[in-house]
């Protein structure tokens, strides 16, 4: 067969899978794939990829045309700068009138800035301010809870100590009582003890038969 020709898969956008080593363009967006291993397909090369050298040398053009404007627009002041340095100004408020005539940008930035700083400037401390009062405020009235809980608790300490108190007298009299209750016992026992005592020595007195 002469001139053979070999077509690869074609579509529009990324393949879904693709063979291990498969290719595979997207005509629409000229980007070309490949499969891997696992048949995951992954651009390779193509237009919609990789930037063109149109592309690039359009990219590069503009930021050229960007540069030489930002120079040519320095080198302009500059000129105005060393064109007045020749001249006689013997004043300060000459001078001052000849740098803003030659820099207003810079003038009207520093201006912004300043006004800019010195409203966030007023605004902190404002807000530094307001912050401080909130504070003391909380921390008064924590002192007032904290005074509050101090004297609760102080009574209820209080009311805890006399009935320990009650109770410990309570019970020191039960123990007193209960002790003379015991003594008496103890010298009724110990009476009626000396009284079999007295008994058994009469018994025995009796029992005894005496010698022959």
């Amino acid at each position: 067969m002469a001139n053979p020709i070999i077509k690869i898969k074609r579509g529009v956008g990324t393949p879904t899978s693709l063979s291990a080593g498969e290719l595979a363009i997207d005509i629409t967006n000229k980007n070309l794939f490949v499969g891997d291993n696992s048949s995951v397909p992954f651009v390779i090369g193509g237009e919609g990829t990789f930037a063109t050298k149109t592309y690039a040398d359009g990219i590069v053009g503009t930021a050229n045309t960007a540069l030489q404007s930002a120079i040519d627009t320095e080198k302009a002041r500059i000129d105005a700068i060393l064109s007045a340095a020749d001249a006689d100004k013997d004043s300060f408020a000459e001078i001052v009138t000849l740098i803003n005539s030659i820099d207003t940008d810079n003038d009207s930035a520093f201006a912004s800035y300043v006004t800019s700083n010195n409203a966030a400037l007023a605004q902190e401390v404002s807000d530094r301010a307001a912050a401080d009062t909130t504070l003391q405020s909380n921390i008064d009235a924590e002192v007032t809870r904290a005074t509050a809980a101090e004297g609760v608790n102080a009574a209820a300490i209080s009311a805890e100590e006399t009935a320990r108190i009650a109770a410990v007298s309570a019970e020191e009299t039960r123990a007193l009582a209960a002790e003379g209750a015991l003594d008496t016992r103890l010298t009724t026992a110990e009476g009626d003890i000396s009284a079999i005592d007295t008994r058994v020595s009469a018994l025995e007195t009796t029992i005894d038969g005496g010698t022959y």
